[in-house]
């Protein structure tokens, strides 16, 4: 027994040793640089690693992690010409990250991790992947907390979509995305497996000095106070979604994916954005993310703070300019005058993801935007002062529906409390009838009736009268009897002499 007891401890001790040799000996400059130049060829940029260590087995350490991108090419106010921008940069204080050794042993991927970047930090990072009996490999992508990460540093949203936004970012990501071999054998997103949940909240957000395009030109304006940015997406299949349940049963279409807006809004001294709360994005079972139909609607408030903001004149130092009231004339033409209500108009966003429809609307929202109902935006391009309160109620005709169904964001209409309720037993008022309209008669024209033959006067003796052409011996008058052809006119139309009834010839 004491053999056996003696042997194991040889063994423990040769393990521990070789641990503590390995750990003490181990290359960690060399292992710096490899991940150094690893991470810069997969992130396109520039990784500097001021310190790295190891943390137990699997384990590692790392402070002063620097990640440095080339600029981007910026819009300038010339259509068509561009300019650099700043460096980008990124900057994590401190990083440690493990992986499974059990994982890596079965050929699969468990990275955890937790760091500090940013002025905030990242709690329950995790990375991992799983490859099923069907070849899919599904990677699962979490983030347990995410709290006051600034970001604009590095132009994120400038990447995404076209614009500097700044701010700080906090929430959580709970998301599976399964991969599986392309047509070039690299590894393809299949996007219509998707599952999952992102929750972000961005404060202190500014969208930093941007340009719209218009017949007349390009125009500039300032920065935008966008204040806390609320993004709440699910992703599932459409029959796993409240909102879309009973359509996709009654529809068949129990295999879609629909990635919902769940809730979304822009709350900011200077704007305010309400998203509907039906607003999604559907993919068709094998569709790319581009191909996806898009069906998107915002309402949205420019506030008069905005329009009235004063900044320095670049072009006159020392003097003052209001550049937003360009806004002004933009709101106040179309396509955005039109469907413009209390101050807010619609946007609505259709089409395919790869190339979306952006088109103005009358908004579906009608609650949500603070001041939204009772005033209206300042659109005086030369007016300087705040809107006061409307006297007169504003009246919103609605859009024509024949199709009677709600749309989304819609309510539907209440009776007036006391307005009787046929279904409640109820009598409803009599309609009244309006006074009839009178309409006066319309005259009754009789049209001549033609002339006719009248017979020659002939003399007591059988000779015919040579009568004086053009005048009638039964009409003392000397009034025309006689047309140019000869025939004699009866002196009172519509008879002969006998008093018969003339025969239109």
């Amino acid at each position: 027994m004491k053999t056996a007891l003696r042997r194991v401890g040889y063994v423990l001790f040769f393990v521990v040793a070789t641990l503590f040799f390995i750990w003490a000996t181990f290359p960690t400059d060399r292992v710096k640089r490899f991940a150094e130049q690893t991470l810069s060829e997969r992130l396109n940029a520039d990784v500097s690693i001021a310190d790295l260590s190891l943390a137990g087995i699997g384990g590692v350490s790392a402070e002063g992690v620097t990640l440095t991108w080339a600029p981007l090419k910026m819009p300038t106010i010339v259509p068509g010409t561009e300019e650099d921008g700043p460096l980008r940069m990124m900057l994590i204080d401190e990083l440690d990250a493990s992986a499974g050794i059990s994982a890596l042993l079965g050929g699969r991927l468990d990275l955890t991790a937790d760091m500090k970047l940013q002025g905030g930090s990242i709690e329950g990072l995790a990375y991992q992947t799983e490859k099923g009996e069907d070849g899919v490999v599904r990677h699962v992508i979490k983030i347990g907390e995410m709290k006051d990460v600034a970001f604009g540093s590095e132009q994120l949203f400038q990447t995404l979509i076209g614009k500097d936004l700044i701010g700080t970012l906090s929430g959580s990501i709970d998301l599976v995305v399964p991969t599986a071999p392309g047509p070039n054998g690299r590894p393809a997103v299949q996007f219509d497996g998707m599952v999952g949940t992102v929750d972000l909240v961005i404060r202190d957000a500014v969208l930093q000095t941007w340009f719209y395009d218009t017949p007349a030109g390009r125009m500039k304006f300032t920065n935008m106070d966008l204040g806390e940015i609320v993004l709440s997406l699910k992703v599932d299949k459409a029959v796993n979604i409240e909102a879309f349940e009973k359509s996709a049963r009654r529809r068949g279409a129990t295999e879609e994916t629909i990635i919902h807006f769940a809730e979304g809004s822009v709350k900011g001294e200077d704007i305010e954005v309400e998203v509907a709360k039906n607003s999604a994005i559907t993919i068709q079972p094998g569709q790319s993310l581009k191909e996806a139909a898009v069906n998107i609607h915002l309402a949205v408030r420019i506030k008069d703070a905005y329009f009235d903001k004063v900044v320095e004149d670049p072009k006159n130092p020392g003097k003052t300019t209001q550049p937003n009231k360009n806004l002004r004339m933009v709101m106040n033409q179309r396509p955005i005058q039109p469907v413009l209500e209390n101050g807010v108009f619609g946007l609505g966003i259709t089409g395919r993801l790869g190339s979306p429809r952006v088109r103005p609307e009358r908004s579906v929202i009608r609650t949500g935007l603070t001041g939204g109902s009772a005033r209206r935006p300042n659109l005086d391009v030369g007016g300087d002062e705040a809107d006061e309160e409307d006297s007169a109620p504003v009246v919103t005709t609605p859009r024509p529906n024949p199709t009677g169904r709600l749309r989304a964001g819609s309510v539907r209409p209440t009776l007036h409390p006391n307005a009787p309720r046929p279904e409640l037993g109820g009598t409803p008022p009599p309609i009244p009838t309006p006074p009839p309209t009178y309409v006066p008669p319309k005259p009754v024209i009789t049209p001549p009736n033609p002339p006719v033959k009248a017979m020659p006067v002939v003399e007591p003796g059988g000779d015919e009268v040579e009568e004086e052409p053009g005048v009638d011996p039964g009409e003392p008058g000397g009034e025309p009897g006689v047309d140019p052809d000869g025939e004699v006119v009866p002196g009172e139309p519509g008879t002969d002499e006998g008093g018969d009834e003339a025969i239109p010839e």
